[in-house]
């Protein structure tokens, strides 16, 4: 469903933010931009007028207003346990430079705050105006604190924003990886045109986000931590404390283990070929995220599932697989359709996420 604008005395956010996403795709008249947001043309002509002197738009002779993207610039750092990808991207979403660091050689916290800052700080020039930082969660994305991410020890009780912030001067922002990587895909991804999603990312453990009546929802400050849904009561004992949790059932490091497959792109291209060990992990893999998503969905009816990590190298026939137990399974099936979907692959997908904070910060 198409997030739908209303008009108002005063001018919100989000009128601003319906004209900026239409005009990251193309250059639009103030007419073309009042039928497509459904805004008055005088509200249309003060959100423009407005974003003109900001220097955020320019009006071309034809009277199309286009997006000055390469004005505003945004560094991104996403940490995670396979390393760090950081880099700069512009206004639109595209990647200006991208860097992958390894995590090795990192004796403590101080020396990774350290190289980041001197990194980062190399990248730097006047026309960028803020740093998103993506870390694997629990965060208080208020505080910057990195509370106890599993298998993570480097950043289990620290403070990345503190340390960083003061170093290079700029606004900083902190949010968990899934929360960055729904960002994304609420500002320029597959959810752009949604009001509600669950986005999942299926990796060495399973993160979950989600945009509901177009924000992204937070609860007390973190919510959709879907991984530690617990699906079965007397399964094996989670790192977070629980038993039976979705992470130690779904993610690529339960679906491989054991297994004759070293990566998930391996095995899903066996699975295509018809190879039966490869189709029963899939299908296992696909019954337990499917059954968390109708938890979810059934609970919140959403309008669509969007995954992402591991499978969007070779997404088509676990989304089929998904598609088919979450339509056998929701109470909503007879009423609606909800599309599962994956994101659109691409190699600076931490960076560009981890920027989307800082865009996403700048633009509200």
């Amino acid at each position: 469903m198409a997030r739908k604008i209303r008009n108002a005395a005063d001018i919100g956010a989000g009128n601003r933010l319906a004209i900026i996403r239409l005009l990251r795709q193309e250059p639009l008249t103030r007419a073309e931009l009042a039928r497509r947001t459904g805004l008055t043309r005088a509200a249309v002509t003060i959100i423009s007028e407005r974003l003109i002197s900001e220097d955020l738009l320019r009006e071309k002779k034809d009277r199309r207003l286009f997006l000055q993207s390469d004005q505003f610039q945004f560094a991104g750092i996403d940490i995670s346990r396979h390393g760090i990808q950081l880099g700069l991207a512009d206004l639109s979403g595209q990647t200006l430079a991208c860097q992958d660091l390894a995590l090795t050689g990192f004796d403590s916290f101080e020396q990774l705050a350290a190289s980041l800052a001197d990194r980062t700080g190399q990248l730097l020039n006047p026309k960028v105006r803020g740093i998103g930082i993506s870390v694997p969660g629990p965060v208080d994305a208020r505080s910057g604190l990195v509370i106890n991410p599993p298998r993570f020890g480097l950043l289990q009780e620290k403070n990345i924003q503190a340390a960083l912030a003061g170093r290079l001067g700029l606004p900083l922002r902190v949010e968990n990886n899934a929360a960055a990587r729904t960002l994304w895909e609420k500002h320029l991804g597959q959810g752009r045109a949604l009001d509600n999603f669950l986005l999942l990312i299926v990796d060495s453990g399973i993160g979950g986000g989600l945009v509901l009546d177009g924000r992204l929802y937070r609860g007390l400050g973190f919510a959709a931590e879907i991984g530690h849904m617990s699906l079965d009561p007397a399964g094996p004992l989670c790192e977070c404390g629980n038993r039976g949790c979705l992470e130690n059932a779904a993610s690529t490091t339960a679906v491989l283990k054991g297994s004759s497959f070293c990566s998930w792109p391996g095995l899903a291209r066996a699975a295509e070929g018809g190879d039966p060990e490869a189709l029963g992990l899939l299908r296992g893999q696909a019954e337990k995220l499917g059954q968390a998503i109708t938890n979810v969905t059934n609970l919140l009816d959403l309008e669509a599932v969007i995954i992402t990590g591991d499978p969007v190298s070779r997404p088509q026939l676990l989304l089929q697989l998904v598609k088919e137990q979450v339509d056998a399974r929701r109470i909503t099936r007879q009423i609606h359709a909800l599309a599962v979907v994956a994101a659109d692959f691409r190699p600076d997908a931490a960076l560009a996420a981890a920027a989307m904070i800082a865009v996403d910060s700048f633009l509200a």
